[in-house]
């Protein structure tokens, strides 16, 4: 009876139980070669096996691969299903496939007489694979279990979106459009969301029909795949979809006229729209022209200042130089979003230099750190200068050198080099972790422009750094093998906590409470450590800093910028917990630097699966994280 529970709870996506203590350590050690995951991979055990292939694949290491190929072979179905998801990880992050014969083993196991372990080794083809393999992914997508569909179709998607291949084959895109008319609603969502990145006009006419599906997703990406060709999509799934009853896919109607110049299709109803999405949306859209300029203005006038940033931005961009005046008064607006949009607008004036400076002195940093990358955007040598200050200066903040930091990679200016140096030595702490990982990236680009060989040297320095993720990344743009441990591992008392299975957190904001169910089988680690910073009240008056509408939803940062964590760093704890609507996942800035800040997927986000962790799901108030806007505060979070 376990074994068929544990099947069924493997088929929605659950994972396997807990790891022992044991096991779990050397995952989060990131141990290469542990003769104790070799051990218990040989347990009499299944539960044993299974958990330790399943850290095997987090530990990352491809040293694991022939033991968990021939665990493919395992008489248990959860050991064979563990082993398929970490083989696929071991190759999730590399710029080339697998060889192939590591590729093919998974073959067997996609023929396997359990529907959980053959979606598993379909989805770590998608991972591993290699154009070879189109084909036969393409095949499986007719297959009778739901499940494996949903896989196959996801497994060509990651194919191209891991550039294992430039295109869609005709094959696949055949398959992919049947796959629109499955009698499973996830699998159409999945199959047309696979062209919503990848433009497909062959598709056009498919798509059109797929937007007006049952299915609130399906819907959804098929206007986003919509939005995606170069031609004007067809009229009809327009005119419905504006007017539908979900309000995401409003919000993408919006969005799809907006790119197919059918902005008259915008009236007065989207101005009174209920959704706070709906109108943001409406009011970026109506920074083309052809949109009605006195819509426009009204949703400058907004009640929420969400909306009305995105109304003053797109009137910055209307109006030209005829809006400075407004934008001079805008930039000192008592709510800092409405600064934080203002202060880019006034960047894109020709006139708005000295509008730039005062941003400069703004008391909020993500004000500033706006109009640093703001005037990093302008070819001028005056935005070089403001970026070395902000680089040399020993006293400036995270955000700011931050942004610097990222913006040296967007320009073409070979000088920065010593500014790029002077800042990666002055942040040298663990707060600074990925800032020298931006300044990896810098110098790569550095090494690009110049015959200067201090580039190169930089990132030699950088192969010695005290974090991992910093060496792996100089490693990697030098094109060596990185060197030394991973370092520090997540906190000791985290890793051997045993969080309780039904642990159920609230968060009450000022739109109402969200609760969320913890998956403290997948990701006990993050489970313990979030169980652990809500009891000691860390989010108490927290904001939701970032909001991105048909995305996600994110808070939970100590210093309200996004830059911030809880002084230390959690290792990823990948697993087949999916990204699905109400997910709960754990922010990073690299790999293994997991802390606090937490987001809400407020749509499907497959693309997110194997790079994240997902740790919950919001099992009560997803109507409110609809409503969340950037500023919004966490007055009190408890567990149940």
């Amino acid at each position: 009876m376990r074994r068929l529970l544990l099947l069924a709870c493997l088929a929605s996506g659950c994972g396997v139980a807990t790891d022992s203590l044991a096991l779990r350590r050397e995952a989060d050690a990131r141990a290469p070669k542990s003769t104790a995951l070799q051990a218990a991979l040989a347990s009499r055990e299944a539960g044993p096996r299974a958990q330790a292939a399943a850290a095997m694949g987090r530990a990352g290491s491809k040293l694991y691969a022939p033991a968990l190929r021939r665990t493919l072979r395992d008489p248990d179905a959860p050991v064979r299903y563990e082993a398929a998801f970490a083989l696929g990880q071991l190759w999730i992050d590399e710029p080339e496939p697998a060889a192939p014969e590591i590729a093919a083993d998974l073959i067997p196991a996609a023929a396997d007489s359990e529907p959980a372990v053959k979606a598993a080794a379909i989805e770590a083809l998608g991972k591993l694979g290699g154009k070879d393999f189109e084909p036969r992914l393409a095949s499986w997508t007719a297959d009778p279990e739901a499940m494996v569909r949903r896989e196959a179709v996801t497994a060509l998607f990651r194919l191209r979106y891991l550039k294992r291949m430039d295109a869609y084959s005709t094959t696949t895109v055949r398959a992919l459009i049947d796959a629109f008319d499955d009698p499973d609603a996830e699998t159409r969502w999945r199959a047309v969301d696979a062209f919503s990145r990848f433009p497909e006009p062959s598709a056009a006419a498919d798509l059109a029909r797929a937007a007006e599906d049952e299915s609130a997703n399906v819907r959804l990406f098929a206007l986003r795949s919509l939005a995606q060709l170069e031609t004007k999509a067809p009229e009809e799934p327009l005119t419905h979809a504006l007017k539908d009853p979900d309000e995401k896919v409003r919000t993408e109607a919006v969005l799809l006229a907006k790119k197919s110049g059918r902005l008259t299709r915008l009236d007065d109803s989207f101005v009174r729209d209920p959704s706070v999405h709906v109108r943001a949306a409406a009011a970026s859209a109506l920074a083309e022209d052809g949109g009605d300029l006195k819509l426009l203005e009204t949703l400058a006038e907004d009640r929420s200042s969400f909306v009305r940033a995105e109304a003053i931005a797109s009137l910055a961009k209307r109006k030209g130089e005829g809006y400075e005046a407004e934008l001079a008064k805008l930039v000192r607006d008592p709510d800092p979003l409405i600064r934080l949009r203002a202060c880019p607008a006034a960047g894109a004036l020709k006139s708005g230099a000295k509008l730039l400076e005062q941003c400069l002195s703004d008391a909020d940093l993500r004000v500033r750190a706006s109009a640093l990358e703001a005037l990093a955007e302008h070819p001028e040598k005056d935005a070089d200068v403001a970026l070395s200050v902000a680089l040399s200066d020993p006293a400036s903040p995270l955000e700011l050198r931050g942004t610097a930091m990222e913006a040296v990679s967007k320009r073409k200016t070979p000088e920065l080099t010593k500014a790029v140096e002077k800042a990666y030595r002055n942040s040298m702490g663990r707060d600074w972790v990925e800032l020298r990982e931006s300044a990896v990236d810098a110098a790569a680009h550095q090494s690009e422009l110049s015959k200067d060989p201090a580039p190169n040297e930089l990132l030699r320095e950088m192969l010695k750094d005290p974090a991992y993720s910093v060496r792996l990344k100089a490693a990697k743009a030098l094109k060596v093998e990185a060197k030394g441990a991973a370092g520090h591992g997540s906190p000791e008392a985290f890793v051997k906590a045993e969080p309780p299975a039904e642990a159920l957190v609230s968060l009450e904001t000022e739109k109402g409470v969200i609760l969320i169910q913890l998956a403290t089988d997948v990701a006990p680690v993050h489970a313990a450590s979030f169980l652990e910073l809500v009891r000691r009240g860390f989010y108490d008056g927290k904001t939701f800093h970032r909001v991105v509408s048909n995305f996600v939803v994110q808070g939970g940062d100590p210093r309200g910028t996004g830059w911030g964590d809880p002084g230390y760093s959690l290792r990823d704890e990948i697993g087949p917990l999916k990204f699905a609507r109400g997910t709960v996942g754990m922010a990073k800035a690299g790999k293994d630097t997991g802390g606090c800040q937490f987001f809400f997927s407020v749509v499907p986000t497959p693309h997110l699966v194997g790079r994240y962790t997902a740790f919950g799901r919001v099992v009560g108030g997803m109507d409110v994280v609809d409503q969340l806007t950037p500023g919004d505060v966490i007055r009190k979070a408890g567990v149940r």
